[in-house]
């Protein structure tokens, strides 16, 4: 895992800075966890692969009963009778099964723990790298204050609790998705095609400049075909020539497809993701007291937000989300941010 540069976390108040120490110092914990088990597990598949060859080679007799061999075989003195040299044998392959089933069932716990702590080395990873990241994009002048005494703090913490809140998280996540996704209303199609078709057919209206001064040709418009090629822009000539048609036609196609029930206007959308982001980052605030209190292992999220995991005031940009309106989402926070 790539250590985050000191110079960004020395931008962080020091309780941030201990508690992000903290969450490298255990993806290196467990990263070092990790080659140990998987130098156990190397040694135990080994030792489990050459015990069972030593029990096919007793089973199948070939086993000679007055040679000295592994710590698991037994000596039978020669003048001994067959009987005895039996029941030796049955106790050599009783000893080899029972050490057989103790690697087995020890592989079959370090197996378990091994995956539990991948999971969490690489969450905790995927996590902080999401905080390098954000630390990246933030502006050099913006201010990372501690969020205090107005942070969560949880009382009782079970994993029933802990679920519930990263329910809600996911509810909160869901809803920004359904709030970047909604439509826009009618009014606003039709305004954008207005000027869409108005941009265009500026661009298709002939130039009759040369007709005009010396009855020369008309400069028909064009558009680039490559760097060195242009080509006749048919549809700029056409928006020019039937403008209103064109605009009436598109009226007519948005009124038969938008739906205005579900639809959202900037105004709207803006507020709506206000609202939305604030609740999310509460919501993640509780988890991450949860996560603190919680008195077992718990797998962190590395989607969750710096100024939740770090205690940084709300005013802070949130991280880089992945969704059309961006741009609205901007807004929303500097709204949000003058507000509180």
């Amino acid at each position: 895992m790539k250590a985050i540069p000191k110079h960004l976390k020395d931008r962080l108040p020091a309780g941030a800075n201990e508690k992000l120490n903290s969450l490298e110092w255990r993806c290196q914990e467990l990263s070092g966890i990790a080659v140990e088990a998987g130098t156990r597990l190397l040694h135990l598949n080994r030792n489990i692969d050459r015990l069972r060859s030593e029990r096919e080679r007793l089973s199948k007799g070939k086993a000679n009963p007055g040679s000295a061999s592994s710590s698991f075989r037994l000596r039978v003195d020669d003048h001994e009778a067959h009987g005895v040299s039996d029941r030796a044998s049955d106790r050599e392959r009783k000893e080899i099964d029972d050490r057989i089933a103790s690697l087995v069932d020890e592989q079959a716990q370090l197996n378990e723990h091994t995956q539990l702590n991948s999971a969490e080395l690489a969450s905790l990873g995927g996590l902080i790298r999401t905080i390098d990241e954000w630390l990246q994009a933030l502006p050099a002048d913006a201010a990372l204050v501690s969020y205090g005494d107005k942070a969560s703090k949880a009382k009782e913490v079970t994993l029933d609790i802990l679920e519930k809140r990263r329910s809600r998280v996911r509810e909160l996540s869901a809803e920004l998705r359904q709030i970047d996704a909604a439509s826009y209303k009618t009014s606003d199609a039709k305004r954008r095609a207005r000027e869409l078709i108005e941009t265009l057919a500026e661009r298709g209206r002939p130039d009759i400049y040369r007709l005009i001064e010396s009855l020369g040709a008309i400069q028909w418009p064009e558009f680039d075909i490559s760097i060195a090629e242009k080509g006749p822009d048919g549809i700029a000539l056409i928006a020019w020539l039937l403008r209103g048609d064109l605009i009436a036609a598109l009226d007519k196609e948005i009124d038969a497809t938008a739906n205005d029930a579900t639809a959202l206007s900037d105004e709207q959308r803006i507020e709506r993701f206000r609202v939305c982001l604030g609740d999310l980052l509460e919501a993640e605030r509780e988890e991450e007291a949860l996560v603190q209190a919680a008195g077992f292992r718990v797998i962190r999220r590395p989607d969750a937000d710096p100024r939740a995991v770090l205690g940084l005031v709300s005013t802070l940009p949130g991280p880089k989300r992945e969704l059309f309106h961006r741009r609205l989402i901007d807004q929303a926070f500097s709204k949000a941010s003058l507000a509180l």
